[in-house]
């Protein structure tokens, strides 16, 4: 029995390594016919690399997708060739069969969570740097820019923090703005406020206190509940100073929804977008899981019904996720697709008889 499951998955992974280069050279191209025309500034040489930067998040749905198309015909060349009834003859279950397609999804689980936890960060943003170049630097702006616990400093002798801080909409929390002596760094005063906006010349602030330090002795101490305090500040740079970098893996997501929530900003996107990508990295195991049964069914029709609940399947991800990031349902929802699919599948297992025998 070992060598028949290490038969089964070996045809799997062998062309799983085949399918999957040419289902991405597919998404390249997709991606070319997409942004060609976007381009203001052409570099032949910024222009790959943005495109195989960019792979790595196409291949989002393209991994998953893939496995269950590959475990398909592995498991359909079973039937097709005959091989399938000297196995069922000498007493091998069908439900024992289901055993390599669960390492199979096992194994494309861990490609799928290393691609989006540890590559697509930083492919990310190198591709944004290329893409930039090739937009000649007018870029959109991109939204859900938040940061926390972030010292910058303005000048010499300025410097800011920012508990939280929004760049899409210039607001921020917890704000601290320090001035120091330029010949010896002596603190010489010290604002502090709950929250603040930002302007190009001034900054708007809520709810704090402006300590001056003239000496250690003697310092005054004042309170204010608004105050508009003129200071230049170039937001354009001052986005260039964060550099922030944008959500795309699971673990980001997550941290960036607990500091929205923690100082009061809106998290759905950031929620509804961890638990949708979660819900995605457990994909190949439901998938092949869910459509195992129905490669056994006599009807023709089989595989119309396999291929139609497959894109269900992902149609109800997406849907979740998006009521889900504008509070119309809880921020989890996208996780009982999973399971919806998951109890369907190992009910439909139990269930299982090859009808041709």
């Amino acid at each position: 029995m070992k060598l028949l499951n290490w038969y089964i998955l070996k045809k799997q992974l062998i062309l799983y390594f085949i399918a999957l280069p040419a289902f991405a050279f597919i998404a390249a191209l997709i991606l070319i016919l997409e942004k060609i025309g976007n381009i203001k500034v052409f570099n032949f040489y910024d222009f790959s690399l943005f495109v195989l930067f960019s792979l790595p998040e196409k291949l989002y749905y393209v991994i998953p997708t893939v496995s269950v198309i590959v475990f398909f015909i592995v498991y359909r060349e079973l039937q097709i060739s005959k091989r399938i009834y000297p196995i069922l003859l000498n007493g091998i279950s069908l439900k024992y069969l289901y055993l390599p397609a669960f390492l199979f999804s096992i194994f494309v689980f861990v490609i799928e969570l290393l691609n989006i936890e540890f590559i697509m960060p930083t492919t990310n943003q190198l591709a944004s740097i290329h893409y930039k170049k090739l937009k000649g630097d007018n870029l959109e702006e991109e939204k859900h820019l938040i940061t926390a616990h972030q010292w910058i400093k303005l000048n010499d002798t300025t410097f800011i923090y920012f508990g939280f801080l929004d760049l899409n909409q210039n607001k921020g929390k917890d704000f601290v703005f320090i001035q120091v002596k330029k010949d010896n760094f002596y603190p010489l005063y010290r604002i502090e406020a709950k929250d603040v906006k930002l302007d190009k010349n001034k900054i708007f602030l809520k709810k704090g206190k402006i300590v001056s330090l003239a000496n250690i002795q003697n310092f005054e101490y004042t309170k204010f509940d608004n105050l508009d305090y003129p200071v230049k500040i170039d937001l354009k740079n001052l986005k260039k100073l964060i550099k922030i970098k944008k959500a795309v893996s699971i673990s980001q997501f997550y941290k960036k929804a607990v500091i929205a929530d923690k100082f009061g900003y809106p998290s759905g996107f950031f929620w509804s977008r961890f638990f949708s990508y979660t819900t995605s990295i457990f994909s190949p195991i439901v998938l092949i899981l869910f459509t195992y049964p129905f490669l056994w069914l006599k009807r023709k029709e089989k595989y119309i019904i396999i291929v139609g609940l497959i894109l269900l399947y992902w149609y109800l991800i997406s849907a979740l996720a998006s009521l889900a990031e504008t509070g119309a349902i809880p921020y989890f929802s996208p996780l009982f697709v999973n399971l919806f699919y998951a109890v369907l599948g190992i009910v439909f297992i139990k269930k299982i008889k090859f009808t041709e025998l």
